[in-house]
C-alpha cells in the first residue's frame, strides 16, 4: 500500500493506538513498521493470532507479556565475546523471565505454537537473580571468593579506622588537624592536616585544599593497611569480573536460543497488543474473502468518538461493484469513504475492526484513495489539478482487484466538464473492473449509476423537519442537495426559490420529490429496524437467562442424584458390615452352623438383591409440577432414593419442602417427587383416619435425657403440624434446666416454630415451653 494513502485514511492514528498497547521498545519497533498484508492466507492467520490472545485476555486475568529490554547491543557484545555488565545481565534477565511467563499464560494453537520455541533457562536466571543486586553491584552471594574478599576489606576497613579514630581522639595528635573526621584520597585512608604542622604527622601526602592551608596525609600507621586493602580491592574487582564473564560465557552458549527468542516475544507482544486494542474499541474479527466481498455491519469510524459516532451499514461486491453517495455537505459521504478504507486497512493488518460480529471484508491488492482538498502551495496546483493528479495515478496503477474511494468526484471545475470528466472516469474504473467507492453532488453521474448495473447509487440521509444531516447511508436511492429546503428553512423568499425551480426540468423536480419520499420512507423503516433489532437482543437476553437457568437446574439435579446414589452406596457397605458382625456373634455365641449359614446367605442375599436394584434403577423424571396437589399428609415417592414417604408441608417458592419417610424427616425439592396413585376409597380412608386420630396439645418428657427427648419432641411436632395445632406445650420441668435448654435449642432450628416462651402462672412458669406451631 502506496504511504500516501496510508496516510490519508489514518492508518498511523490506529497505530498510535496500537503503540499504547505494547509492552516492549521491540514490540513497539514491529508494531511501528506495521503494514496491510495483501496475501488472504497471511491475512486469516494474523486475524486468527489476534482472535486467540483476544480470548486469552478475555477468559484470564494473567496477562501473559510482561515488559522486556531491547537487547539487540548486549546480543552484539556476546557475539564478540565480551563480558556484560551488571546492568547488560539484569536487561538479558527481563527477557528470560518474560519468556517463562509468556511461556505459562499463552493459549491457543497457533499462539501455543510460537511460545514452544521460547528459550527457558530457569538455571541462568536464578544464576543472575542470586548474583546481580542493581546495575552496578554484585551480590557477596555471587561466590564464596568474592565473599571472603569482601569479609577481609571490611575488616581491615575497621582495623584502619581504628588506628586512625585513635589519632584523631589523641590529645597530642589532635591538635595538628583541620578536621575530626576520617577521608579518603586516592582510594586511601587520610586524615585532614593543616599545613603549617605537616611534620608533626609522619606519612604520604596525597593531596591538599585549594586554599593550600590542608593537606591530606596517609599516616604511616596505617600505610600497610591500606597497600592490604587496595590489594584486596583489586581481588574483588577481579572476582567481579570473573562472575560476569562466567555469566556472559553461559548466555553466549546459548546465543541462537535468546536472539529467537527476543523475536518470538516482540511479535507476541504485538499480537496482544492488537487484542488490547480491540477489547478497547469494542472491535470484532471480520470474516475474510477473496471474492471482493464486503458488508460493513454497523460500521464505526475508530477515530470518532464512540458517544457521537453514527453507524454505517454497506454493501460492495455483491450485485455491483461501484457505489455512488450523494446527499448534502457535513452529511457524513467523506467519513463513509474514510471508515470503509480504513477497516479494509486494519483487518488486512490482522486488526479486528470496529463494525459488527458478521462483516465480510475483502483482500484488496491495492487501495487507492483521492479524498480532501489537498492544494499545493509548493507545486502550485489547485485543489482541482490535485485530484486529477492523484486520478491519473489511479486509472494507470488501479486493477480489477483494487478498491479506489473517490471524494467528490469531478468538484473544483465547471460544473458541466466536471460531471462528464466524472462520468468518463468512472467508466473506465468500471471497464477494469475496480471496486469503487465515490461521492458526488452531480445528477450525471447519479444517472450513470442508476442506468449501469455495474453501480449503484446511495443516499445520505437527511433530517428536513431539522435540517440536519443523519449520517445514516440507504443503498439504492441517490441523496439530496437539499440546498432549496435549506434555503427555505433560512428565510429565502419563497418567490425566489419559485423563480429557482423553473430554471430546472420538471423531471429533475419530480425526481427529487421522488427522493425526498424515499428517504421519509427509509428513516420510518430504519426506525422499525431499529426497535425490532432491540426488542431481537432484549429477547435473546431472556433466552440465555433461561437456558443457564435451565442449566443450573439439571446440573443441581445431577448432583443431588450423585450425591443420593454416594449416601446409598455408603450404606449398603455399612449393612454389609454390620451383617458381617452379626454372623461373627452368631458364630460366638455357639449357634449351630445351619443357623450361621442360613443367616449369612440371607443376609448376603438381601444386600445383592438392594445393590442390583441400585446399579439398574433409572429415576424417572415423572415429577409433581403442580405445587398445589402436594398438600400436608399427600403420599409420595422420592425418585432419587426410590422410596416412599408423606408430604409435611407444602413446597416454598422454589418447590423446596419437608417429607417424612419412616422416621426420617428429609428435605426434598417436588421434581424429585411423584405422587403415590392410590385408589379413591383408599385416599379418603387415609384422611378420616388422619382426621380422627387424636394429638394432645402437649407432650411431657420429664426424667428423660436429652437424646431421647428430642426424638420424641420431634416427633410430636411433626403430628401437632399435620393435625393442624397452632400452639403446644412441651413440659421438661424445671431441675437443673440441662434438658430445657436442649429442647429450647433444638426449637430455634426446628423449621415448624413460629416462636416459643415460657409458661405463664399457671402454665407451668419454668418448668414448660411453649410453642407456637408455624404455618
Amino acid at each position: 500500500m502506496h504511504q500516501k494513502v496510508l496516510k490519508t485514511l489514518e492508518y498511523n492514528k490506529i497505530i498510535e493506538m496500537l503503540l499504547l498497547k505494547v509492552r516492549s521498545s521491540k514490540g513497539r519497533k514491529i508494531a511501528q513498521e506495521l503494514t496491510p498484508e495483501t496475501d488472504i492466507d497471511k491475512v486469516n492467520q494474523l486475524l486468527n493470532e489476534t482472535q486467540e490472545a483476544y480470548e486469552c485476555l478475555i477468559k484470564n486475568t494473567f496477562h501473559p507479556i510482561s515488559s522486556f529490554a531491547d537487547i539487540d547491543s548486549e546480543l552484539t557484545r556476546l557475539k564478540m565475546g565480551a563480558p556484560l555488565s551488571c546492568a547488560e545481565l539484569l536487561k538479558v534477565l527481563s527477557v528470560l523471565k518474560a519468556s517463562v511467563r509468556a511461556k505459562k499464560g499463552v493459549t491457543g494453537k497457533l499462539l501455543k505454537a510460537l511460545a514452544d520455541d521460547l528459550f527457558i533457562a530457569r538455571d541462568i536466571i536464578d544464576t543472575i537473580e542470586n548474583a546481580i543486586i542493581s546495575d552496578t553491584e554484585v551480590a557477596d552471594s555471587a561466590s564464596r571468593d568474592l565473599k571472603s574478599i569482601r569479609q577481609k576489606i571490611l575488616r581491615e576497613n575497621d582495623a584502619i579506622r581504628d588506628k586512625l579514630n585513635s589519632i584523631i581522639k589523641n590529645a597530642d595528635t589532635s591538635k595538628y588537624l583541620q578536621d575530626s573526621l576520617i577521608t579518603i584520597r586516592n582510594g586511601r585512608y587520610v586524615v585532614p592536616v593543616r599545613a603549617e604542622h605537616k611534620s608533626a604527622i609522619k606519612g604520604l601526602v596525597h593531596d591538599q585544599s585549594a586554599s593550600g592551608q590542608t593537606l591530606f596525609i596517609e599516616p604511616i600507621a596505617v600505610l600497610e593497611a591500606n597497600n592490604r586493602l587496595r590489594q584486596l580491592k583489586a581481588e574483588e574487582e577481579a572476582e567481579i569480573v570473573r562472575i560476569l564473564l562466567e555469566i556472559s560465557k553461559e548466555l553466549f552458549s546459548h546465543f541462537e536460543e535468546i536472539d529467537k527468542t527476543v523475536k518470538i516475544l516482540s511479535m507476541l507482544d504485538l499480537i496482544f497488543a492488537k487484542a488490547q486494542l480491540a477489547i478497547s474499541m469494542d472491535a470484532f474479527r471480520p470474516i475474510i474473502n477473496s471474492e471482493g466481498k464486503t458488508d460493513i455491519r454497523s460500521g464505526r469510524h475508530p477515530l470518532i468518538d464512540a458517544k457521537e459516532v453514527v453507524p454505517v451499514s454497506l454493501k460492495l461486491g455483491y450485485e455491483y461493484r461501484g457505489l455512488v453517495i450523494t446527499g448534502p455537505n457535513t452529511g457524513g459521504k467523506t467519513v463513509t469513504l474514510k471508515l470503509t478504507g480504513l477497516l479494509q486497512l486494519m483487518a488486512q493488518s490482522g486488526l479486528f475492526v470496529t463494525a459488527k460480529e458478521g462483516s465480510i471484508l475483502t483482500v484488496y491488492k491495492k487501495i487507492f484513495a483521492d479524498i480532501g482538498d489537498e492544494q499545493s502551495i509548493e507545486q502550485s496546483l489547485s485543489t482541482f489539478s490535485s485530484h486529477i493528479k492523484n486520478i491519473k495515478m489511479i486509472l494507470r496503477y488501479a486493477s480489477e482487484d483494487s478498491l479506489v474511494l473517490l471524494d467528490e468526484l469531478g468538484a473544483g471545475t465547471d460544473p458541466q466538464e466536471g460531471a462528464a470528466l466524472a462520468s468518463a472516469i468512472l467508466e473506465e474504473l468500471r471497464d477494469k473492473r475496480v471496486y469503487v467507492l465515490a461521492t458526488t453532488h452531480f445528477s450525471e453521474i447519479k444517472t450513470l449509476a442508476a442506468e449501469d448495473n455495474y453501480f449503484e447509487n446511495a443516499g445520505m440521509e437527511f433530517n428536513i423537519e431539522t435540517l440536519t444531516p443523519t449520517f445514516r447511508l440507504f443503498i439504492g436511492a441517490s441523496g439530496l442537495s437539499n440546498a432549496f429546503l435549506i434555503s427555505e428553512r433560512l428565510g429565502v423568499p419563497v418567490r425566489v426559490l419559485n423563480k429557482a425551480k423553473e430554471h430546472m426540468s420538471p423531471e429533475r423536480l419530480k425526481a427529487d420529490e421522488l427522493v425526498i419520499r424515499a428517504e421519509k420512507m427509509s428513516s420510518e423503516t430504519q426506525k422499525l429496524y431499529e426497535q425490532a433489532e432491540k426488542l431481537e437482543k432484549e429477547a435473546q437476553i431472556k433466552m440465555d437467562e433461561a437456558e443457564r437457568d435451565l442449566k443450573k437446574a439439571n446440573e443441581l439435579s445431577a448432583k443431588i442424584i450423585e450425591e443420593s446414589r454416594e449416601q446409598a452406596r455408603d450404606i449398603i457397605k455399612d449393612t454389609k458390615n454390620v451383617s458381617e458382625q452379626i454372623i461373627d456373634e452368631l458364630k460366638k455365641s455357639g449357634s449351630s452352623m445351619r443357623e450361621v449359614m442360613s443367616a449369612a446367605s440371607s443376609a448376603r442375599s438381601s444386600i445383592k438383591d438392594t445393590e442390583h436394584k441400585f446399579e439398574t434403577q433409572k429415576v424417572k423424571r415423572d415429577h409433581v409440577k403442580d405445587k398445589e396437589l402436594l398438600l400436608p399428609g399427600t403420599e409420595v415417592k422420592i425418585l432419587s432414593l426410590n422410596t416412599r414417604g408423606t408430604v409435611v408441608n407444602p413446597p416454598d417458592e422454589k418447590g423446596n419442602l419437608q417429607v417424612i419417610s419412616g422416621i426420617i424427616k428429609m428435605n426434598v425439592n417436588m421434581e424429585d417427587l411423584q405422587i403415590t396413585e392410590l385408589k379413591k376409597e383408599q385416599q379418603i380412608s387415609s384422611r378420616v383416619q388422619l382426621e380422627k386420630k387424636p394429638v394432645s396439645m402437649s407432650i411431657d418428657v420429664r426424667g428423660k435425657n436429652v437424646e431421647e427427648a428430642l426424638i420424641e419432641v420431634d416427633k410430636y411436632l411433626d403430628e401437632a403440624y399435620l393435625y393442624g395445632l397452632n400452639e403446644v406445650t412441651i413440659i421438661h420441668g424445671k431441675g437443673t434446666g440441662v434438658l430445657r435448654q436442649g429442647i429450647r435449642d433444638y426449637l430455634k432450628r426446628a423449621s415448624y416454630v413460629a416462636s416459643m416462651r415460657n409458661g405463664k402462672f399457671g402454665e407451668g412458669e419454668m418448668g414448660v415451653t411453649v410453642v407456637e406451631i408455624k404455618r
